[in-house]
């Protein structure tokens, strides 16, 4: 069976990227259908910056999160200054 092809919404420039959620949409959304076992092969690092969730994905696995948050209808942005 060919693999599916995931399309490049972001280009790394990294080991990691810095993926933002709403603090409403990380609680509501996200925590339903990412539990723990899912979000280890991507998730690197997590930090609340006010309102905002900054999760840290790996960069070989970031366009594959981003596409399984587009199809779950989490709005998300990509955050590309540093923010530490």
């Amino acid at each position: 069976m060919p693999r599916r092809q995931i399309p490049t919404k972001i280009i790394p420039k990294g080991n990691t990227e810095t993926i933002a959620l709403s603090g409403v949409d990380y609680l509501e959304k996200f925590r339903k259908h990412f539990r723990p076992e899912i979000q280890k092969p991507f998730v690197y690092g997590k930090t609340t910056v006010g309102n905002d969730v900054y999760l840290e994905i790996k960069s070989t696995r970031v366009n594959e999160f981003v596409m399984m948050l587009d199809d779950f209808s989490i709005r998300w942005r990509h955050i590309k200054e540093s923010y530490k």
